[in-house]
């Protein structure tokens, strides 16, 4: 058999345009706040929600507030890397769906990397999320001060 010369996906790993989405944030919080995507551990994955071999989360977090963290997604995907298979805060995506009836945190897919930054960029703009920003910001400014 004569094989085809195969190529590589035209697409960007879901992890890479995450954090590609997030760049900026630290200064807009002023720097107070980071944000940043880590690989799940083998344990984690074995507890995670997502049944998928490559898993990460985003997390918000603050150098000055060590006791704090916010998922704000897990994001997990396969070979084939689309669909992505998300699982998010309930309270951020009652504001994205509020038509969805949404008890926990929710699972689902999308399809694309434009869905995917649609999504992300989404988030970014509920009030969950700022006032999650704004009083860590708040918190983390304090503890700065001490």
């Amino acid at each position: 058999m004569e094989w085809n010369q195969f190529e590589e996906a035209n697409i960007e790993n879901p992890e890479i345009t995450i954090d590609s989405l997030t760049q900026g944030f630290f200064e807009a919080s002023k720097k107070l706040i980071r944000m940043s995507i880590k690989e799940l551990s083998d344990s984690e994955r074995i507890m995670s929600p997502l049944s998928t071999t490559f898993q990460y989360e985003l997390i918000m977090y603050s150098e000055y507030v060590s006791e704090y963290k916010f998922i704000v997604l897990l994001i997990g995907y396969n070979v084939t890397i689309y669909p992505v298979v998300l699982n998010v805060d309930s309270e951020i995506l009652k504001e994205i769906l509020p038509d969805k009836r949404i008890s926990s945190r929710y699972t689902f897919n999308l399809d694309t990397e434009e869905e995917l930054i649609q999504f992300c960029n989404s988030i970014f703009k509920t009030n969950k999320f700022v006032n999650t920003v704004s009083g860590l910001m708040k918190i983390a400014r304090k503890k700065s001060e001490t």
